[in-house]
């Protein structure tokens, strides 16, 4: 403590900047984080399977579902979400407040990496950055399992680097706890594997490290574990799904033509989008897919960030300007490196032929997959972009002219960031909303009779009907179960509750499968709550 306490004391300015940045990184995702929350299907889904975990004690070995229909990830983030939303007392918002400092120690990490590598004015140039990005900013105030992949996959990077540089076998073992997390986060961390099969041989050969090496291997085998023992219970229905959708479905090709150019076109997509972006609110069709074309480029066509919902990007030409002088700088670097006269260049190639390996290994497993691609499948290496920026600043950190233009590159990205992610919009319902609804249905519920919930959402982006949002509250704070939200689930029922965000014009004669699966003959009843309107449904 004394020593830490000896280095702010040596590093007043350095401390006061640091503290500035986690300050505006705290205030930009926690600003009215419960007016602004983001609860739909996925969150409530994850958030009710969580409940029925630590109040009716019912486990699960599964985690999310992946974009991959019958295919699941590993259920440790659903067992790290235990003690966030029991401490929250079933507040869904808890979840929100988790993933946000989540978010505000990746500023933390991406200042104590770069100033390792480089120096304390790249550390904070980088992490200020990062700090106010728009779309880092929006992606990290909401949860979403795969949206604190960022954090964990930067530890891994991190201890990979030290593995590397320091030549210590132990951060083999640190790497392996970080990279084997995220893998449950979601399946595109999936991509780096190869690059820690390297790390993993490297230490067990170079390093003669066998133990540690197999250790790691046991640690990547027991996030797997809750998967493998389903397999064992389940006929191995994981590995027959993957199987059918990959390469039954043929969605896997490694034919030069099919991944070059999405993954060229995708990656500097990524670097412009995530270096430059700003949400935009219209424009002409976007694909929700990230299609990853040359053409898409050359016309600086915006990106959808996440699939079934608008959120789009454009990004600048200054982007495109930074992206092309990261490349040259990286090239620069290899050519000039054994006449270079700077010290501690051995750490910065590491470094660098880290972050490369991370890029180019990630651009190439993703893009041997041609089904639908949506850009959040690269959250994975969200960071790493601000790890090459990093890189470019230091290039030209090394002369006084170089300086003054880091700085003004600096103060001009802050100013553009602030001004775009600034930007609060009141959202069209709030938590209270859901709870004042979900009160209301709850105190209806007829405990002798199976019921059911369907929902028509006001927003034409929701494409679920099967109203997870509002079971979720009527379950966890009035203590009223529905029936599951399968196709049979709502043949059987035998009351069916229909939550019509501005009301339906005929809810007997919906074509919405939750409703016509049940077959209603009648309205039994109507409650309004605002412009909610709840249908009691009989057949």
């Amino acid at each position: 403590m004394k020593k830490f306490l000896n280095k702010i004391k040596n590093n007043k300015a350095e401390a006061f900047f640091l503290l500035a940045i986690i300050g505006v990184s705290i205030f930009l995702r926690f600003y009215k984080i419960n007016e602004l929350h983001f609860f739909t299907y996925d969150q409530a889904r994850d958030d009710l399977i969580v409940k029925r975990m630590i109040v009716d004690k019912e486990w699960t070995l599964l985690g999310p579902q992946s974009s991959m229909r019958g295919v699941y990830l590993p259920p440790f983030y659903y067992y790290t979400l235990i003690p966030v939303l029991a401490l929250s007392g079933l507040n869904p918002i808890g979840v929100d407040v988790y993933t946000a400092i989540i978010g505000v120690l990746t500023v933390v990490l991406v200042w104590f990496f770069l100033r390792e590598v480089f120096n304390k004015h790249i550390g904070l140039f980088v992490a200020g950055l990062y700090a106010t990005s728009p779309l880092i900013v929006e992606l990290s105030h909401r949860a979403w399992n795969p949206n604190t992949l960022p954090f964990f996959v930067l530890l891994s990077l991190f201890f990979l680097y030290r593995l590397f540089y320091r030549k210590e076998a132990k951060y083999l073992i640190f790497s392996s706890l970080s990279l084997g997390y995220a893998v449950n986060l979601h399946y595109g961390a999936v991509c780096l594997l190869p690059l820690w099969f390297f790390a993993l041989f490297w230490a067990g050969v170079s390093l003669k490290n066998i133990k540690r090496a197999l250790f790691s291997l046991l640690i990547m085998a027991f996030y797997a574990s809750p998967l493998f023992l389903f397999e064992l219970r389940h006929d191995f229905m994981l590995s027959n799904n993957i199987f059918q959708y990959f390469f039954e479905g043929e969605r896997v090709s490694v034919a030069p033509g099919a991944f070059l150019e999405p993954m060229l076109a995708s990656l500097f997509q990524l670097f412009t989008a995530l270096l430059s972006g700003s949400f935009i609110q219209t424009a002409n069709y976007v694909p929700f897919q990230f299609l990853g074309k040359i053409s898409s480029v050359m016309n600086f066509a915006p990106v959808s960030i996440v699939a079934h919902k608008p959120l789009l990007v454009s990004f600048q030409w200054w982007g495109v300007l930074l992206t092309g002088l990261i490349a040259a700088s990286v090239f620069w670097f290899f050519v000039k490196y054994k006449s270079l006269a700077i010290k501690n260049l051995e750490k910065r190639k590491v470094f660098l032929l880290l972050c490369l390996g991370t890029v180019l290994v990630s651009g190439l497993m993703s893009r041997l997959y041609i089904g639908d691609f949506y850009f959040f499948y690269y959250l994975f290496i969200f960071t790493v972009p601000f790890l090459f920026l990093g890189f470019l600043f230091w290039c030209f950190w090394q002369k006084k002219l170089g300086r003054i233009l880091v700085l003004l590159s600096f103060f001009g990205m802050i100013f553009f960031n602030l001004k775009n992610t600034l930007k609060f919009e009141k959202p069209e319902r709030t938590i209270d909303d859901i709870i004042k609804v979900s009160k209301v249905l709850a105190q209806d519920v007829d405990d002798s009779k199976t019921f059911n919930i369907a929902a028509n959402y006001r927003s034409p982006d929701r494409w679920d009907h099967n109203g997870v949002d509002y079971r979720y509250f009527i379950e966890s704070y009035f203590g009223k179960r529905a029936l599951s939200w399968q196709p049979e689930d709502y043949e059987k029922a035998q009351i069916l509750y229909v939550v019509a965000e501005g009301g339906m014009e005929d809810p007997i004669n919906s074509k919405i499968m939750e409703i016509y699966k049940f077959e209603p003959k009648e309205i039994l009843e109507e409650f309004k709550v605002d412009d909610v309107i709840i249908y009691k449904l009989s057949k």
